[in-house]
């Protein structure tokens, strides 16, 4: 993931967009009983 974030490399929505997509994947593992652990991409700052 770091080296996506490069300058030229994503633009600042296409990361957010994917930052929202592994939070959702997340969500619904942990709704699911699949993950057990806290939010691995928290929205500080968005």
């Amino acid at each position: 993931m770091d080296s996506m974030t490069k300058p030229g490399n994503l633009g600042r929505n296409s990361l957010r967009h994917i930052k929202t997509f592994i939070s959702a994947v997340f969500k619904l593992a942990k709704q699911q009983g699949y993950y057990m652990g806290g939010e691995p991409c928290p929205r500080h700052g968005d």
